[in-house]
């Protein structure tokens, strides 16, 4: 009878460690249809091991990503928050100086700046990383009616039946 091809491992179980790399080595032969089944297998564990790495390596992109984005926003937080005070400071000594209200040119800056450093403030300190990501869980969940992961797997094995 015909061996059976294990696909959890690499060589058919009912010929123990035998593998086409070892079995001129043993003096035993296989058959093509056992070559085949073999070279499935083999193929299939490595393209699922390539594919696992790309997406773990795809996460770590992502995740260093997300950091520069941060450490951008910090740095935004640090000039943006230095313009403020400088505008705020110079509208406060003017009209301590001239006891007379500051001209609305100097005055009309501070509350969109204060706005967008308070913007800048919650995504370099703030949740807004964690709300996004929240938000990205619940869009994925509900958007969505499929794992990303799930589609490539999928793909892949449509690929590989075609071939």
């Amino acid at each position: 009878s015909a061996p059976v091809v294990d696909a959890s491992t690499s060589t058919p179980a009912s010929l123990g460690a035998r593998s086409p790399d070892n079995s001129a080595r043993m003096g035993a032969s296989w058959s093509m249809s056992e070559l085949e089944k073999y070279a499935t297998s083999k193929a299939l564990r490595v393209r699922e091991s390539q594919r696992a790495m790309m997406f773990e390596s795809q996460d770590r992109m992502r995740r260093v990503q997300l950091g520069m984005a941060q450490a951008f926003a910090r740095d935004t937080v640090l000039w943006l928050g230095g313009v403020w005070a400088t505008l705020a400071t110079a509208a406060a000594v003017r009209t301590a100086a001239t006891r007379a209200r500051p001209p609305t040119a100097m005055l009309v800056p501070l509350f969109p700046l204060g706005v967008l450093t308070a913007y800048q403030w919650d995504m370099a300190y703030g949740t807004k990383a964690a709300r996004i990501e929240r938000e990205f869980q619940h869009v994925t969940a509900t958007t969505w009616p499929v794992d990303p992961r799930a589609v490539a797997t999928e793909s892949a094995a449509d690929d590989d039946a075609a071939a």
